[in-house]
């Protein structure tokens, strides 16, 4: 199916192309639109840059762009060099729940955990915020942590379970006496006096079952502390099913929301419509209203990508323009990753560069470095606008 310039021609309206490229990708003289909704997020970075005294939370959602853990390093990594390390922040046993994950932290485990994948029909299973249900009935298992990046030491760590089960005991191994705990309504807080790369949770015996929605860890350093968390398949309707996510979610208190959803929603059955997807975004951010969650958001446009390798899907660009259509409306604001690498008119620079995986749906781990690049170089440079409107 061929697709008409007009979409692309409005979208680069007022870019200029080829002009400083960033390895063959679309520059926007403004990346990110709509970037004033996000200045309450940079009062609070302004605020520690000249205090040294806060944890600035960001919670980045999304599908398999962000599972496999390349984008979102990048993003961390660039973002707590500019405004300082606060820790590695969400983690979850991909691994063990059979599926791919970051290679930075390294789970094993003595025993088999049963899963199920958020993207499934809603069986009761105690999905939270991993969107992974993880759970397991056998009493004597361990799960081991390490961190394998010394940056990412941590002395804190935060146990998400549903209803806050409180079955884990923790140690810094599994013949160590466990930490003391404190617990509140959704999660279990463990404290080390030292900086640790790793930990052992082991059941405290009094659960018959024990199930995990994911770990925090952080280092009680002020800067920035960055969540993703992604799900193979994921769309808003997946993460709707779910209250426990937004339940959990709203625990984190996040300062920035970025979402990055679109891509297999575009992929849905052929009479999913645009109103379709508009609803079922509604009914997202209506969940996280209903938690008092009230953090500015950043949401990205989906990225291009092809059927069977070759065709172009015109529900990519359709679900983009939406979402910057709608972005004032909705009161967000919006990084274009569809024409940061340049839409369906670049897509043979994506290939002869190796940026696109061989699927022409998921990217390279240079693509993958690339974006995660990109978005948070927008936001460190809408920061430093911001800063100059504050002069």
């Amino acid at each position: 199916m061929k697709i008409s310039k007009k979409t692309i021609e409005l979208r680069i309206l007022s870019i200029v192309l080829l002009l400083i490229p960033l390895t063959g990708c679309a520059q926007s003289d403004k990346e990110i639109k709509n970037d004033t909704v996000l200045w309450s997020f940079f009062d609070k970075i302004k605020s520690n840059q000249e205090h040294n005294d806060r944890v600035i939370t960001i919670v980045h959602i999304g599908d398999s762009h962000l599972q496999a853990g390349i984008l979102p390093e990048e993003i961390r990594s660039r973002l707590q060099q500019e405004f300082g390390n606060s820790g590695f922040g969400f983690t979850f046993p991909y691994q063990l729940a059979k599926t791919n994950g970051t290679d930075l932290i390294e789970y094993n485990s003595n025993i088999e955990w049963q899963s199920q994948r958020i993207v499934f029909e809603n069986l009761g299973y105690p999905v939270g915020l991993s969107g992974i249900a993880f759970f397991t009935d056998q009493p004597d298992f361990y799960l081991n942590l390490k961190v394998k990046d010394p940056k990412y030491e941590f002395n804190q760590i935060r146990i998400f379970s549903p209803d806050n089960q409180s079955g884990f005991k923790i140690s810094q191994n599994q013949n160590e006496d466990p930490a003391e705990l404190k617990n509140d309504s959704f999660q279990t807080i463990a404290k080390f006096k030292d900086e640790i790369t790793t930990v052992s949770l082991i059941p405290n015996g009094n659960s018959s079952q024990y199930a995990l929605n994911g770990l925090i860890l952080e280092n009680g350093k002020s800067g920035i502390l960055y969540h993703s968390i992604g799900v193979n398949g994921a769309k808003f309707t997946d993460y709707n099913k779910y209250q426990l996510f937004f339940d959990q979610l709203a625990e984190l208190k996040p300062d920035l929301i970025i979402i990055s959803l679109g891509t297999n929603t575009a992929f849905d059955k052929a009479d999913y419509s645009l109103s379709d997807f508009e609803n079922h975004m509604d009914e997202f951010l209506d969940n996280l209203k209903s938690r008092n969650i009230d953090a500015p958001m950043l949401v990205t446009t989906p990225p291009p990508a092809l059927r069977a390798k070759k065709e172009q899907n015109p529900k990519v660009p359709e679900f983009g323009d939406d979402l910057i259509g709608r972005s004032k409306q909705l009161n967000y604001a919006v990084w274009d990753l569809y024409l940061f690498l340049g839409g369906y008119e670049n897509t043979q620079q994506l290939i002869s560069e190796g940026l696109w995986a061989e699927d022409r749906i998921h990217f390279s781990e240079k693509g993958y470095k690339q974006q995660g690049a990109a978005l948070a170089d927008a936001i460190i440079n809408s920061y430093r606008e911001y800063q100059k409107s504050k002069d």
